[in-house]
């Protein structure tokens, strides 16, 4: 990568996380709970009884929800700056009710065919 786009990245970079510093208190009680998955998901899952859904370049924390009234949801939260994230977490002792995972945005390393 050009030493313009890494610099770019690295300014980008460091104005998010200190934006997710900043709103750590709100976010983590907005989102660091058990969260019922938006209407929006009910064709989605229809009859199915479990289902694995990816949130992918979730943040700090899984914002989408993890729960469904007639099936099982096993939700799969990522970013980019997962690593950076969890530090953060750690630091001001808050433990993410399911884990962001690192990954690349571009290259995921799920199989094909893995999420509903």
């Amino acid at each position: 990568m050009p030493d313009i786009y890494n610099a770019k990245w690295e300014k980008g970079k460091n104005n998010t996380l200190r934006f997710y510093k900043a709103k750590l208190p709100w976010k983590s009680k907005q989102f660091n709970r058990k969260l019922y998955l938006p209407t929006y998901f009910g064709p989605m899952i229809g009859d199915k009884k479990e289902v694995k859904i990816a949130e992918v370049g979730a943040g700090m924390f899984c914002t989408i929800g993890s729960l469904w009234k007639t099936a099982k949801v096993k939700v799969y939260p990522s970013d980019a700056l997962a690593d950076e994230f969890n530090k953060i977490l750690k630091e001001s002792g808050v433990t993410p009710l399911i884990p962001v995972a690192k990954e690349d945005m571009e290259n995921l390393s799920y199989p094909d065919n893995f999420f509903d």
